[in-house]
């Protein structure tokens, strides 16, 4: 049986974190900060003014900290540029400090900080984005480059984009995220589907006519699977407000696999297909260990193959439905190194891995812990030492980026090759039974 080399030092290393796993920076060369982006635009009407809304998710290993009164301080710039036909309409920088309690919260690759900026426009338009984040330490720098579309003539109605959240709250307090007289704390990632997400919140406004007040509207939200087949179809019904009529609905993702997933929407004023808009928006069901438990149990099976032998995988897979968890349960019990204790310490690092090879290696539309690092990970942990050759695409020996991976107390050594381009490293070296296998 496969065991997890390194197992008990890298448990004693990892601390607790409020929101999940400690991450490692020796094995990936973070050449800028780790940023997700999203974005959405209201107003008061079709015609404006228009506030941008710029909502940004940081992940603690992304920025540089430095030791400050006690606790760990990272300090970032966000500059936002918004362009029409190549000339600027406008834009916002903005400067923030972020605190960490511990050292290894800012090695984290699932802690995280979301916020939001608003950034007024005052008309309908095409503009081209520049999202721009600048660690202030470390002087690293991500940006990307959105599009950003407001109808000039809409029609009578029209209904914003889907604002996918984490939280929807009613409030009469103001901040960042309030608007209409609700809370709308964004999602940004669009992920759900863990334990504390098993729903889908949605936010969108709908702009009519001053006259329309009690007009019948409908909301036809249908989502789709990778496949294109249809697993939830609803419509929500309201009374229009007039000018302006807050939507606020929520989906019931709780069976959905992980994958992505679109969302067609379809707006009907009055029963009126040709009055109303229509757009499609995505949005993610994340991997978990219970949303596999959940949703997909054989999954769950395979992702032990590092720690079994294929017949207790298929024990497991026998195992009534209604056993399930109680089999699951028993399996990691017989494994825990304390037991009566709350914690399993072999279990917690074991997905302390899976989820962060999840978080760093997964490529070509595969999760981290199907790859070759992330088996190689999950397997001996955190490598000792990391070589990284990221531009070496047509140099000696492999005319393509690789990474050597070195175990020293182990005496073992990876070498991973990115022959696509694709970020998918595959491993080269050793070449023997245990290791040279491909999924």
């Amino acid at each position: 049986m496969n065991v997890l080399r390194g197992f008990l030092l890298a448990s004693l290393l990892v601390g607790s974190s409020a929101w999940g796993q400690t991450g490692y920076p020796g094995a990936v060369d973070i050449a800028e900060p780790r940023v997700q982006w999203d974005f959405n635009v209201f107003g008061a009407s079709p015609e404006g003014p228009f506030r941008l809304e710029i909502y940004y998710k940081i992940f603690n290993d992304g920025l540089t900290y430095r030791k400050d009164d006690g606790v760990y301080a990272a300090e970032y710039e966000l500059e936002i540029v918004a362009y029409e036909d190549g000339e600027q309409m406008g834009g916002t920088t903005y400067e923030e400090r972020y605190t960490v309690e511990s050292f290894p919260h800012t090695l984290s690759v699932t802690d995280f900080l979301i916020n939001q900026i608003n950034v007024p426009i005052d008309a309908p338009g095409d503009y081209d984005l520049t999202l721009r984040l600048r660690d202030v330490k470390s002087g690293q720098v991500a940006e990307t480059k959105v599009q950003c579309d407001i109808p000039r003539k809409p029609g009578r109605w029209y209904m914003t984009p889907l604002e996918f959240a984490r939280v929807i709250e009613s409030t009469t307090r103001s901040s960042q995220f309030t608007k209409q007289g609700w809370t709308v704390v964004p999602s940004v990632s669009r992920s759900y589907g863990a334990e504390s997400q098993l729903r889908c919140p949605l936010y969108a406004e709908i702009y009519g006519p001053a006259e329309s007040t009690g007009i019948p509207l409908q909301v036809r939200l249908t989502v789709y699977n990778e496949l294109k087949n249809r697993v939830l179809d609803t419509t929500v019904e309201l009374e229009s407000q007039g000018r302006v009529t807050v939507l606020v609905t929520e989906l019931d993702v709780e069976d959905l696999k992980p994958g992505r997933y679109s969302l067609d929407v379809q707006l009907s004023p009055d029963g009126s297909d040709r009055e109303g808009n229509k757009y499609t928006e995505w949005f993610d069901i994340s991997w978990s260990i219970s949303t596999l438990l959940r949703t997909d149990f054989e999954a769950a099976v395979e992702q032990l193959r590092y720690v079994t032998k294929d017949d207790v995988r298929d024990s497991l897979l026998a195992v009534p439905d209604s056993l399930r968890r109680e089999a699951w349960t028993t399996f990691w019990y017989a494994r825990d190194p304390t037991p009566g204790t709350p914690t399993n310490e072999y279990r917690d690092e074991y997905y302390r891995r899976v989820r962060h090879t999840n978080a760093v290696f997964s490529a070509d539309h595969r999760p981290g812990w199907r790859t070759d690092r992330g088996r190689i990970y999950i397997s001996h942990g955190e490598p000792d030492d990391v070589e990284w050759h990221p531009f070496d695409a047509d140099g000696f020996p492999y005319n393509a980026p690789w990474q050597v991976w070195r175990y020293y107390d182990h005496n073992l050594e990876f070498v991973f090759v990115d022959r696509r381009g694709s970020g998918d490293y595959e491993l080269q070296y050793p070449y023997d039974g245990e290791y040279w296998r491909r999924n």
